[in-house]
């Protein structure tokens, strides 16, 4: 890892943007908003689509582009970092196939395997932190558990119903970072979310 991972993650989701906002112009507002790299997602995506959307984001932001799980798409495009999920291929794999400088995440749902997850990931996005809006039951970690993972993984960034309301104690955590869908999908909010994490703590 050739630089520390981003603090302030906003992650996209195209199927909630505000009406008449696209996803490239959404990324450039919530980029002007300051914060420090967006994870695009939108699994939906067929490759060559979802590759299309990286080339276009990757004019004005190629070092704050992280890109879900698509790690094979890097040979044709630059980006910040590539995300794996959960229960995906182990970073080590991954790190061995893609240039050194690409950072390499990894979610973490799971605290009973949360040691064998984080293994070998540049930083892990630990969630739900909160309750959430899924169409599924699960069980918030909680800030005690983010607080553990906080002192053994340096890199540890919260996710999971992250709000201007509970952001302060977000950071009192001493986690690294933050991301989030819903909280930065608006990017007048996600401007008052990059002020709040930086006055925080």
């Amino acid at each position: 890892m050739s630089a520390s991972p981003p603090q302030v993650i906003a992650i996209s989701c195209r199927e909630i943007l505000p009406r008449g906002l696209n996803l490239l112009d959404w990324a450039k507002l919530v980029l002007d908003a300051g914060v420090d790299a967006i994870l695009l997602r939108e699994k939906d995506l067929p490759d060559k689509a979802f590759l299309h959307l990286c080339t276009e984001i990757s004019t004005f932001a190629s070092s704050k582009l992280i890109i879900s799980y698509r790690f094979y798409l890097v040979r044709f495009i630059k980006v910040l970092g590539v995300h794996l999920p959960e229960n995906y291929l182990d970073p080590l794999t991954v790190r061995d196939i893609i240039p050194r400088e690409v950072l390499v995440g990894r979610s973490v749902h799971d605290v009973e395997n949360i040691n064998k997850i984080a293994k070998a990931a540049d930083y892990i996005l630990l969630s739900p932190v909160f309750n959430t809006p899924k169409p599924y039951k699960i069980t918030p970690l909680g800030v005690e558990f983010l607080k553990r993972a906080s002192k053994k993984y340096r890199y540890t960034i919260a996710l999971g119903g992250i709000s201007l309301d509970n952001i302060e104690e977000v950071k009192n955590t001493g986690c690294w970072g933050i991301a989030g869908i819903s909280a930065f999908i608006d990017p007048d909010i996600a401007k008052k979310m990059v002020e709040r994490w930086k006055e925080a703590g």
